[in-house]
């Protein structure tokens, strides 16, 4: 039968004072522990570094083992044959697969994996629309109509900044850079489906693209 238990390390103390909380995994006699986002401070835990009762941490730290009790439980660890590695392979590709999306790091993954020409225009698009959301970025799960109708604006005011181009040009030139952002959520189709229709509904709401 397969347990988790949360715990600290006793050599486990950093420099800032803080345990990181572990899982620790039981199954067949084997024991595999994993780091957790979690950190205890000496005050949260007793003499004997367990958990004190009724602090916020304890609180984090049930509900993180209960939810990973709740993973293990629908891959029904106990009918199959899953040794303790085939359980935390499972655990962390469910984690990756709920992973939050940040829109701006893919976009620099796919230019700097592409083979198709015009890359430096697409990385001109990502650098503006960086610019214009003034950090580097952005969970899909952010990113709105409202947004990216917003960068349009800003490519309209910064083409007539730059230079007096007619009303087309200044029309092209925010097209063009529009479009690259928009070639590029559509090219999210490729690790995630949700993801994909979440960025082409949004486009579809700013009334001027949508996804080819």
């Amino acid at each position: 039968m397969l347990t988790i238990k949360a715990m600290v390390k006793k050599d486990g103390l950093r420099v800032d004072r803080k345990y990181n909380v572990k899982l620790c995994f039981t199954y067949n006699r084997k024991v595999k522990r994993l780091s957790t986002s979690l950190f205890a401070s000496p005050e949260d835990l007793t003499k004997s570094l367990s958990f004190k009762e009724g602090t916020i941490l304890k609180q984090k730290v049930d509900k993180l083992v209960e939810t990973y009790q709740e993973m293990c439980d629908k891959i029904q660890v106990d009918a199959h044959h899953f040794t303790l590695d085939d359980i935390l392979e499972m655990i962390k590709a469910d984690e990756e697969r709920h992973k939050p999306v940040d829109f701006i790091q893919f976009c620099q993954w796919w230019i700097t994996t592409t083979t198709i020409k015009g890359r430096r225009n697409y990385q001109s698009a990502v650098n503006a629309f960086i610019t214009y959301l003034a950090k580097d970025h952005l969970e899909v799960s952010i990113l709105s109509a409202q947004i990216l109708n917003g960068f349009m604006d800003y490519l309209k005011k910064q083409s007539n900044q730059r230079a007096k181009l007619s009303k087309e040009e200044v029309e092209d030139w925010t097209k063009a850079y529009f479009q690259a952002i928009e070639e590029l959520g559509a090219c999210m189709f490729s690790r995630d489906e949700a993801v994909y229709r979440k960025v082409d509904e949004i486009l579809k709401e700013t009334g001027n693209y949508r996804f080819l």
